[in-house]
């Protein structure tokens, strides 16, 4: 999964993208964490190459996020869906901005 396209997409659409597993995992890792992916596998009593996957995907979604490391690991930390989607619709609007001024700077010169 490629992380979204702000520009192209609504809130909706991202949340389409939220599966039961994902939903599963973003709510252990609001329960457990912050914590690392392994951490967070043995607190809920899954294997880390199920769990890890479903974290980088919540983090492309906006619904996770890196906080820092512990050792070589990073640690993660759940986004509420209320922040995420707040961060979403400003990162879409600062796009839609950036986007608008693109097309303003497509002057000819004389």
């Amino acid at each position: 999964m490629k992380p979204i396209d702000v520009r192209n997409m609504s809130w909706a659409e991202v949340m389409q993208n939220v599966s039961e597993a994902r939903e599963r995992v973003h709510n252990e890792l609001h329960t457990f964490g912050p914590c690392t992916v392994r951490a967070l596998a043995d607190a809920i009593d899954e294997h880390v190459l199920a769990v890890a996957p479903r974290v980088t995907e919540l983090c492309q979604l906006g619904l996770a996020e890196l906080t820092g490391k512990e050792g070589r690991r990073g640690v993660y930390r759940a986004i509420s869906v209320t922040d995420a989607c707040h961060a979403f619709e400003a990162a879409k609007s600062a796009a839609t901005a950036q986007t608008q001024l693109n097309l303003g700077d497509t002057a000819c010169s004389h």
